[in-house]
């Protein structure tokens, strides 16, 4: 039994490490495109468990929204993360979301499935939420930095200031 379980992991792991992921990553793109969603001028390399890009442009409806540092996509089945740093907002978007953004990670476990996390922790300070796959919600609670409560955009008045000084946003979808 141990052996076989011990073959059974070996096997994960090299489907894992020669899974195609460019052509994977590739395929995404594609599919983002009708959505309005283009990540462009990236370099994709594979480094086994995980692809990494560096230096991509993300656009939304051909508005540039940002530039990316170094992205990292990994998957081992029973975890995946999607990792973003650095991060900064184009100057259209500046107004809107001002300076930098540190880390984005983005992942999901099999110990809880049916959810998927977010931190981001940069200039606007830290946020923390949850993406209920189940009860089809958004729930992210912002921890504002002072630069960004000496801002005041207008967006921040759009959410719900807790007693603790966070921020909640709940979005239903």
């Amino acid at each position: 039994l141990r052996r076989v379980l011990g073959y059974l992991l070996l096997v994960l792991a090299l489907a894992i490490y020669f899974s195609p992921k460019r052509q994977l990553w590739y395929a995404a793109e594609t599919a983002l495109k009708p959505y309005g969603v283009v990540l462009s001028g990236e370099f994709v390399s594979d480094s086994g468990f995980s692809l990494e890009l560096e230096k991509g442009m993300l656009y939304y409806d051909d508005l540039e929204i940002a530039k990316l540092g170094d992205v990292s996509i990994t998957s081992f089945l029973l975890f995946s993360a999607v990792s973003v740093a650095p991060f900064s907002f184009s100057d259209e978007m500046q107004q809107f979301l001002p300076g930098t953004v540190e880390e984005i990670k983005v992942y999901h476990s099999i110990i809880d499935p049916l959810h998927v996390n977010i931190r981001a922790e940069g200039e606007f300070g830290k946020l923390e939420g949850a993406v209920s796959l189940t009860d089809h919600d958004v729930n992210l609670s912002l921890m504002p930095s002072a630069a960004l409560l000496t801002q005041k955009p207008l967006w921040l008045n759009e959410l719900k200031k807790q007693t603790s000084g966070a921020y909640t946003y709940e979005l239903a979808y």
